[in-house]
């Protein structure tokens, strides 16, 4: 159980709107507090800059970050330690990427040993992604593998490479209305939330993912069934 947001942008943007609006939803949000630990991914013109805590996100702030992309969340544990290392987004290097990932929702009875399940299903991911699949062959496969041994609540997820962000929708039950992805495409960027706040969203559908990137002078968009 989890909150999150993330953006895309032509050039590098001030995190600092979305950074608050996450704490407004870990704080005040549905099924509030998520206040378990933070973390922040941020793709800059130059580096890959990643921020965690297992403290509450309302008692940061950020002035100047800026990034081309950035991935935010904020944790509510249902089982497992607050610890910093628990905290989303995960990283690891793949065929030279940098790869984050940021989960919402719950696995159920997986193999545990010192990870928690997101890491679990990040490390289901990134074995298909070394296979020379692309990202959502990769994620096919990762679900594939989880929905045959294990049941969950949901299975959402926020990935980028540096180059692409992508947002990925499964829920166990159609009428799940907290596991929600929410988008909006603007003229220089596009933005995923798992609750809305100002301007117009819609809704990615179960089963639907969204694919943004940028080629410089525009934000490229799609929304697709996988």
């Amino acid at each position: 159980m989890c909150r999150m947001v993330s953006v895309i942008s032509i050039k590098s943007v001030n995190i600092e709107p979305y950074f608050n609006a996450l704490i407004e939803q870990a704080k005040n949000g549905s099924f509030s507090p998520h206040g378990d630990g933070w973390g922040m991914a941020l793709y800059t013109q130059d580096e890959f800059v990643l921020k965690k805590s297992s403290k509450a996100i309302w008692q940061f702030k950020v002035n100047s970050e800026k990034a081309k992309i950035a991935i935010i969340h904020a944790r509510k544990t249902t089982s497992s330690e607050i610890k910093t290392s628990f905290t989303h987004p995960f990283v690891s290097s793949s065929n030279g990427k940098d790869w984050s990932f940021a989960h919402n929702g719950s696995i159920k009875n997986f193999p545990k040993s010192s990870i928690i399940d997101t890491q679990f299903y990040f490390k289901r991911f990134l074995s298909h992604l070394s296979d020379n699949v692309d990202t959502v062959d990769a994620m096919k496969k990762a679900v594939e593998d989880i929905e045959k041994k294990y049941e969950y609540t949901s299975l959402n997820v926020l990935i980028s490479n540096g180059e692409d962000l992508y947002a990925f929708r499964k829920v166990s039950k159609s009428d799940d209305d907290y596991h929600s992805i929410f988008y909006k495409v603007e003229n220089d960027r596009a933005v995923f939330s798992t609750e809305k706040f100002g301007g117009n969203w819609k809704v990615l559908n179960n089963d639907e993912y969204a694919h943004a990137k940028t080629d410089g002078e525009r934000i490229l968009f799609e929304v697709k069934g996988w």
